[in-house]
């Protein structure tokens, strides 16, 4: 199965922002929370993979082999180190190159095909984002769109948390 639009991005990084907007304010557009049995591959030498408990694609390296299109999200790495340790997982590898090395994966894909976002400027640039989703990929953005408020629980933003995205 293959997605139009993955979204990748390391654990805690804002993927279920992500993918909360592809599915509820971008036309056309069935996105569905993807599982690769590879990614459980607890032997593995990759970082990521051996790490990757959920076997999520968006926990895995960005990559085309998913979708026509990719939206990679980061954090700052220090918010992103804060959040790990909030959730005390500490199974993910938080050294800098690590986290430079995904991001850098990311910047490394087709330009014309991915768009690599830092979290706080989605946060507070929703509309923009929406748009450039909607000029780069040819999706449109629904007129009535909605931007998250609150956080996500772990579940591909599905449900809701009480922590708010927005004061």
């Amino acid at each position: 199965m293959r997605n139009n639009i993955q979204v990748f991005g390391l654990p805690r990084s804002g993927t279920n922002f992500i993918e909360y907007t592809l599915r509820v304010n971008i036309l056309g557009l069935d996105y569905v929370p993807l599982n690769d049995d590879k990614l459980f591959d607890s032997n593995s030498d990759d970082l990521i993979i051996r790490n990757n408990i959920t076997g999520s694609v968006k926990h895995a390296w960005p990559s085309m082999d998913y979708s026509d299109y990719v939206i990679v999200i980061y954090k700052d790495y220090d918010k992103w180190v804060e959040s790990i340790k909030r959730k005390d997982w500490y199974m993910y590898p938080v050294d800098y190159d690590t986290y430079s090395k995904y991001i850098d994966y990311g910047m490394s894909l087709p330009k014309d095909k991915c768009i690599v976002v830092n979290h706080d400027w989605v946060v507070n640039n929703y509309k923009s984002f929406l748009y450039m989703i909607e000029n780069k990929f040819g999706y449109k953005v629904k007129d009535d769109w909605s931007q998250p408020k609150k956080r996500f629980n772990m579940d591909c933003g599905i449900s809701w948390s009480d922590d708010n995205y927005i004061g």
